[in-house]
Formats: structure tokens, C-alpha cells, sequence
């Protein structure tokens, strides 16, 4: 497969598996999410769903053998972006050198039959990829053949999962075709941390064969290509190997756009020996700075300057979005204007958004006067509109409206289940929206990927909920 990589720095575009119960802090520890996570779909047995990869999965990968594999491809091409016109942004001021990662769940959060499309509406399909360069799940999958009844939520401790997860989750195909149409990259993950991750290291992973190759580097080349997707987001915090250098180099050589994220929350040279090297070339396209970069980020852009390393292209900035909130719960998110230029009010460097939907969708399920349960609150049809005003407030600004961003004090929003929306300046603060849709023709079916019906040339196809964000 080729490719589409972005040259220019105006169209480019452009990470991570852990379960969903389950968020990294600023310091690399870990604290429970209180929301709900989606309860898995309930589908015909022969409809195809994918799963996670643990080291021993991806060894001895192929389409033959790897269930429903031929139906889990991703054919949409990456769509080339306009180049930016600032008399007609939200902002004109905002220069479109920042570039953003976006790390959430998909669909929902639910960590069995993830499918490509049901035929329910509750289902959360974003409707910002305007304000997005890259896409990556995060929220694992079971591996195949997971026996199902582990996952009952109503007899199970299904916040803790005793069962095994894969290391590697690739993103689901039909948020990848989504993506793509959008001109956003789709980026698998790899997540190891031995919390969550037991007997699963990092040595497995980068171990050579007797030829002296990663042969498992070439496994997930050949399953990106087969599948689609763009690149790998890489979570280490097991410690530092050396063997992940080349290993990621080999990667990133083959034309996958690579992320490496540790623990380490400023850009220095422990961190950027991550991107590259004399011996290995270009290791990494791009680190993932943690969250605790606030009091550190004037000199880890003065570093970045001294050796030469471009801010946007290879510097995201972390912003811990789901233990914000809206009303400022972590000051990465909080604070984030301590990363924009005081003169021109631009981002200096590039910004990964880790999971927001975590709050906008899942949290629903914390509103006091919602104490469901049966479905989850989040994935049931009448507190859809919910979901939708709750995004919209984290990407056009708690106001809802991407000329009127930024912190807006005793601002509140209770008929959606917010108190307090005072911390958040709103994604459309520091991204100029960008669009693929050029010249005098484009095609649109006129939906955001979810409906109650299903018409086709104006007539009810199916009277029935159905969620396809392939469309």
C-alpha cells in the first residue's frame, strides 16, 4: 500500500490501548474513571468484529487465519486537505502550524464485538474531524475468542477485567474510512504497562528472530497495510530498551507514522532521543510530552530550538481532557494557554487531546440524576442530544461557538449535566478548522453516521436505528 504522507506543513496530517477504566496521570500513575463504559453490542454471529493482539497473536498473524480479517479493511485513501485560506477561519489570527492528536474511544468503549456498524443509534460518531490530524483509540480489546461471559457487567468486576487484553488495538476500520475522508490519519496502538498489561512486556514485542530481524516489526507493517490504518502511537512505561530504537525504526522507515509516548513531561534529551539518532535514522515522527509540561514548556521549546527539532512536526503537547472536564480539573488542559505564543496567541508546538469523549459521551453516566441500570445512559437513544451538545462544547468552546472560545468564567450548562464549564477554552481556541472539500463538486450523504431510518434516494430503506460512521 502507498502511502498518501502530507510534504507541505499546511496539508499535513498527521495515539494507545489500555482499558478504558484505566488513565494515565501526569506523574505515570493511574487513577479509576468513574463513568460508564459501553456495554458490548449484541450481534448475529456471523457479523464480523475485531479484537486485540497480544506479541504471540501478531507472530503468527495473517488474513487467513485472523477472524473476519477480509471484512475489517479500511479502503477509504487519505484525502488531501486545502490549503489554509485565514479570511475565512473561525480565527483568521491562527496560523495552521499546530497540529492535533486525538486519543478516544470510538464508538463507545466497549472492549467486545467492536464492529464496524449496528443497528442501534446510541452510538457516539464524531463530528469534529475539522479539528483533527490524527485519530487513535484508546480503550483496548479483548483477543479472540475471549470467552464473552467474563465481560457480563452485571456479574463480573468489569471495571478491573480479569481477562487478557491485547497489546496491539487497531482502529476501527470504519473510523478510519472516516478519518480518511476527512484527511485525518488513523494510528493504531501499542500499549505496555505492567499494571495492566501482566505478562505481556515489552521484551516480547522487540525480541529478534535467529536472523537478527524484528520479525514482529514486519508483522505490523503487514497488518497496517492490510488494514489500512497509518502508524502506530507506542504507550512505554516499562523502561527503557535500547531494542526499541531500531525497532521503531523499522516502522517508521516503511512509511507508518510513529508516536512515542513515556512518562517524561518536558522535551529534553531524554526525550528526544526518541525521534532520532546517528545510528538508527528517524526513530519516531513525533513524542507525546506528558502532562505535567506547564511549569517546563519555555525550555523544552528552547531546547527543541537548539537541535533543531520543528515543534509542530514533532512535539505533541498532552492534555489530560477526561480529569478536566470542563470545569479545569487538570492544569495541562486547564493551563493550556501557557503554550500559546503571548503575541500571536498560537499554539508554539503540536497538542494531543487524550481522551475527551471519555467526559463528553461516557460521562453522562455521572449526572446525579442518572442512576441506570440497564444500558448505559450514554449509549441509550434519548440522551443522544446530550452526547452531541457535550462534544460540541469541548471542540467550538463551551459557548458553542468557534468565534467565541477561551475561558469563560461561571459559565454552566446543567440541562447537559455541567455545573461548571469554566475550564476549558474549547479545542476551536487554538485550531483554525480545516476541510478537505475543494473545487466546485463534493459528495456528502447528508448525515452525521447514526439515524433513527434508513432512506435511500428519499425512501425509507429500513425502519429501524442503525450507526455506520463509514457513511
Amino acid at each position: 500500500m502507498t502511502k498518501n504522507r502530507r510534504t507541505s506543513r499546511t496539508k499535513r496530517v498527521g495515539a494507545a490501548l489500555l482499558a478504558a477504566s484505566m488513565i494515565v496521570s501526569a506523574f505515570g500513575g493511574s487513577f479509576i474513571v468513574q463513568a460508564s463504559d459501553s456495554w458490548p453490542n449484541d450481534k448475529a454471529s456471523a457479523e464480523p468484529s475485531f479484537a486485540g493482539y497480544r506479541v504471540k497473536d501478531i507472530e503468527n498473524w495473517s488474513p487467513e487465519t485472523d477472524p473476519y480479517a477480509e471484512f475489517l479493511r479500511a479502503e477509504v485513501p487519505l484525502q488531501e486537505r486545502n490549503e489554509a485560506f485565514q479570511a475565512t477561519q473561525a480565527k483568521p489570527y491562527l496560523a495552521s502550524d499546530a497540529q492535533v492528536m486525538l486519543m478516544q474511544g470510538d464508538y463507545g468503549n466497549s472492549f467486545f464485538n467492536s464492529t464496524m456498524y449496528t443497528d442501534k443509534f446510541g452510538e457516539h460518531v464524531l463530528n469534529f474531524w475539522q479539528y483533527a490530524d490524527y485519530f487513535s483509540p484508546w480503550h483496548g480489546a479483548a483477543t479472540a475468542y475471549t470467552p464473552e461471559a467474563i465481560y457480563d457487567p452485571i456479574t463480573s468486576d468489569w471495571q478491573r477485567r480479569g481477562f487478557e487484553f491485547g497489546i496491539v488495538n487497531i482502529p476501527n476500520p470504519a473510523y478510519t474510512n472516516a478519518a480518511h475522508k476527512n484527511g485525518v490519519m488513523s494510528i493504531a496502538c501499542i500499549y505496555f504497562d505492567p499494571a495492566f498489561r501482566p505478562g505481556q512486556t515489552c521484551a516480547d514485542l522487540i525480541e529478534k528472530d535467529e536472523d537478527g530481524n524484528f520479525s514482529i516489526a514486519d508483522k505490523l507493517i503487514e497488518i497496517a497495510e492490510y488494514m489500512g490504518f497509518d502508524g502506530y502511537f507506542l504507550n512505554q512505561e516499562e523502561g527503557q530498551m535500547e531494542d526499541f530504537k531500531p525497532f521503531m525504526a523499522k516502522l517508521t522507515a516503511a512509511g507508518l507514522y510513529t508516536q512515542w509516548y513515556d512518562t517524561n513531561s518536558d522535551f529534553n534529551s531524554a526525550k528526544a532521543q526518541w525521534l532520532k539518532d546517528d545510528k538508527n535514522g528517524q526513530i519516531n515522527n513525533s513524542v507525546f510530552v506528558n502532562y505535567g509540561w506547564n511549569s517546563g514548556i519555555d525550555s523544552s521549546l528552547d531546547y527543541a530550538k537548539q537541535i533543531g527539532v520543528d515543534p509542530f512536526e514533532s512535539i505533541f503537547i498532552g492534555m489530560e481532557c477526561n480529569q478536566n472536564k470542563f470545569s479545569g480539573g487538570h492544569s495541562s488542559a486547564r493551563n493550556i494557554a501557557d503554550l500559546y505564543d503571548e503575541e500571536t496567541g498560537n499554539p508554539r508546538a503540536s497538542v494531543a487531546l487524550f481522551t475527551p469523549s471519555d467526559w463528553y459521551q461516557r460521562g453522562v453516566d455521572e449526572i446525579p440524576a442518572f442512576d441506570s441500570k440497564d444500558t448505559p445512559v450514554m449509549q441509550q437513544d434519548e440522551y443522544q442530544w446530550m452526547v452531541a451538545e457535550r462534544e460540541r462544547m469541548f471542540f467550538s468552546g463551551v459557548m458553542e461557538d468557534p468565534t467565541n472560545t477561551g475561558l469563560k468564567e461561571g459559565y454552566s450548562r446543567e440541562d447537559v449535566g455541567v455545573d461548571n464549564a469554566s475550564g476549558w477554552v474549547g479545542v476551536a481556541d487554538f485550531i483554525a478548522e480545516r476541510s478537505v472539500i475543494d473545487g466546485t463538486k463534493f459528495y456528502t450523504n447528508f448525515n452525521t453516521g447514526h439515524g433513527m431510518q434508513y432512506f435511500v434516494d428519499g425512501k425509507v430503506s429500513a425502519d429501524k436505528a442503525w450507526t455506520n460512521i463509514n457513511i
